[in-house]
């Protein structure tokens, strides 16, 4: 694809982040985008109030902090900005960004009191880890950011609770809510954590079906980043799947199509069989079957479709 030869050849992490400050735009959304750069080698660090900004920023590679563009410098890291977090409001990050600039904040209720963002901002916030190091966890970040007094006299202040004794996420709770909230994760891959349980059942990752030979019959899984259907293509249906490891391209005949189109059109995550083609350096898959991907944890994730 475009975007992974763009990400091979010039600084992947300023593409990257320039791509996704951009957005909405184009054909892929921030989480191929990301996942793409993070398989050239580029360092993705989460949402953190205490570093991020409203856009994605450069970082150098050994510690948090800007790293301003020269084309002489080695690649540095990219930190996902809090404008991929739905339902904040740039003008309220930004007097989160400016009271940051003046001292560090020392907890959740310090920066509910120095900033403009609404209780629910704070919440949504912590629901997508941005709080995680005022917190043992992202549960314990919510339960306090829920419990923020936003009364003008006492705002900033947290009611006298005791502790709630709430489970430690694990990694399928942090998936979960990093998708819901965020539209990716760079924590956790669906399919990456169960790899292992796919491997057994006979799905390959990209990263191997892209080494078949032309017309090896293969498994393959993984969520769908996006469908099209171009009126010059005699009803062929293009799709690309995505997992940890890479992206697929895959062509859908007319027939398959209309024979599982409520599958290959209400899911966002499938498991197809399909046949290795080949041209060159281009290699695409030419659908058999699909099925429904049981063994991955469902996320809210949306499909860029173009008909």
């Amino acid at each position: 694809v475009y975007v992974s030869s763009w990400l091979k050849c010039h600084h992947p992490e300023v593409f990257a982040a320039a791509l996704i400050n951009s957005q909405p735009m184009g054909f892929y959304s921030p989480r191929s985008i990301i996942g793409d750069a993070r398989r050239h080698g580029v360092d993705v660090r989460s949402i953190d109030v205490r570093w991020s900004d409203w856009d994605c920023t450069l970082e150098l590679p050994a510690r948090p902090g800007p790293a301003p563009f020269r084309p002489d410098t080695p690649e540095r890291a990219l930190r996902l900005g809090m404008r991929l977090v739905k339902g904040l409001r740039e003008e309220h990050i930004e007097s989160l960004v400016e009271a940051r600039s003046e001292r560090a904040f020392s907890d959740i209720g310090d920066l509910f009191r120095r900033t403009c963002l609404e209780r629910r901002e704070v919440v949504l916030l912590a629901r997508a880890g941005a709080l995680d190091a005022f917190a043992d966890d992202r549960r314990q970040a919510v339960w306090a950011a829920e419990g923020l007094v936003d009364l003008p006299l006492f705002r900033g202040l947290l009611r006298q609770e005791p502790t709630a004794g709430l489970p430690r996420p694990g990694p399928v709770d942090e998936l979960r809510e990093d998708f819901r909230v965020v539209g990716l994760s760079v924590r956790h891959d669906p399919t990456g954590l169960v790899r292992e349980d796919l491997e057994r059942s006979g799905v390959l990752s990209a990263a191997v079906v892209l080494q078949k030979p032309a017309h090896a019959i293969i498994d393959a899984a993984g969520i769908v980043s996006n469908r099209q259907r171009p009126g010059t293509a005699s009803g062929v249906v293009f799709m690309t799947l995505e997992d940890e490891t890479g992206m697929l391209n895959l062509v859908v005949k007319p027939k398959l199509f209309d024979r599982q189109r409520a599958l290959i059109l209400s899911e966002n995550m499938l498991r197809v069989r399909a046949r290795v083609q080949r041209d060159g350096d281009s290699v695409s898959l030419l659908c058999l079957r699909f099925s429904k991907l049981s063994l991955v944890p469902k996320v809210k994730t949306r499909s860029r479709d173009f008909h």
